[in-house]
């Protein structure tokens, strides 16, 4: 959905530089052929806010910790999982903390790793998902696949304290 949008605004750009650039006279018409591109330009900006947030069909990173996931059996499977910063130099940088929603293509190992997942989640363990390559038979051969697994994080540290004392100097306290 999203290049056919990008598609269509580079069509109708691409059209106002091509009337404005090659025609004689007539600025009445240019200036409302600018004033409707500028118009689509913020229609356009708000209807791509709409998209942030749904489930992305796109590869999820190799190494995320995982927050929710949800099965639908046939079909899919969701997870949201927080994944470090993105890739290149445009790419979109999450605040921390921030997940992110994929839609996985659904199979009965990857189902009982994700519940396997789920469960150590509950019970408030953190989890991470990490990919990892697996070799399958083909009909004509071999061929790659990918495959999650599902390991358990170690608790976090909890943060040292830092007391002052009577003198100013700093002291690791523990309570």
């Amino acid at each position: 959905m999203i290049p056919a949008v990008a598609i269509a605004f580079l069509l109708v750009g691409g059209l106002l530089l091509w009337f404005v650039i090659g025609s004689r006279g007539r600025w009445p018409l240019k200036l409302l052929a600018i004033v409707i591109t500028t118009s689509f330009t913020f229609v356009l900006w708000d209807a791509l806010g709409s998209f942030s947030g749904w489930p992305t069909d796109s590869k999820p990173p190799d190494r995320a910790m995982l927050v929710a996931s949800s099965v639908d059996e046939p079909k899919a499977i969701y997870v949201w999982v927080i994944a470090p910063t993105g890739h290149g130099p445009f790419a979109y940088r999450p605040g921390t903390g921030e997940p992110r929603a994929y839609r996985l293509p659904y199979t009965r190992q990857l189902h009982e790793e994700i519940e396997k997942a789920a469960q150590m989640t509950a019970k408030g363990q953190q989890v991470e998902l990490r990919q990892t390559a697996r070799r399958g038979q083909s009909g004509s051969g071999r061929r790659m696949s990918r495959a999650f697994r599902v390991y358990r994080l170690p608790p976090p540290a909890p943060p040292r304290k830092n007391t002052l004392s009577a003198a100013g100097a700093s002291t690791t306290g523990s309570g």
